[in-house]
């Protein structure tokens, strides 16, 4: 009787194989959840843009860009004015810059009507030591709303600095071609979104 047995050769053939298709399968996975990110986070980009261009611009004629802070600009989509001199009513009444706007007008049909966004999380603010709440992407990067110096609105866009939250050119207008992982939606036009998507 011989003893039949695998030999090392084989074992270390069927080690690489298992390993392989291990590797693979990891690979497919990994791909699949960050197209799951970058798809969820359209979404939420598209929420938002919906959200300035039905409700907030109308109301108050402003995008909720914030130029000294792009990061934290989604705050003034989420402030809650509750009329009491709170710290979220203030920042509001800072970026209107203007008591008239402070409270709906049904009348001329304009002012506050917010919060328009529930919020993803907060920032605290240094400055004024308060957290502010803000909307953030599927990689817990804050968005950023920008406008162009001209304040033009259909330069405003929505940005994600994607899954390695740097900036690779989602900042710039006219928007590159090649943007890395950046993903740029635009709110009422003025240009061309582009996602790692496309």
């Amino acid at each position: 009787m011989t003893n039949k047995g695998f030999t090392l050769a084989e074992i270390i053939v069927v080690l690489f194989i298992v390993g392989f298709l291990i590797g693979s399968v990891a690979l497919v996975v990994g791909r699949t959840q960050e197209r799951g990110a970058v798809i969820t986070t359209l979404s939420e980009m598209n929420n938002i843009k919906k959200t300035i261009r039905e409700r907030f611009y109308p109301d108050l004629g402003l995008i909720p860009e914030d130029a000294a802070d792009p990061e934290y600009a989604t705050r003034y989509l989420c402030l809650k004015n509750d009329g009491a001199g709170n710290p979220e009513y203030q920042e509001m009444r800072n970026f209107l810059g203007s008591d008239n706007l402070m409270v709906w007008d049904k009348y001329v049909r304009k002012g506050w009507r917010g919060p328009y966004m529930e919020p993803d999380t907060r920032y605290h603010d240094l400055v004024d030591d308060e957290w502010y709440p803000v909307l953030t992407d599927s990689w817990k990067n804050y968005y950023h709303i920008l406008m162009n110096p001209a304040q033009d609105k259909d330069s405003a866009r929505i940005v994600s600095f994607g899954a390695n939250g740097l900036d690779e050119g989602g900042t710039i207008l006219p928007v590159p071609a090649d943007i890395g992982d950046d993903i740029v939606m635009f709110v009422f036009g003025g240009g061309e979104a582009r996602s790692p998507l496309d």
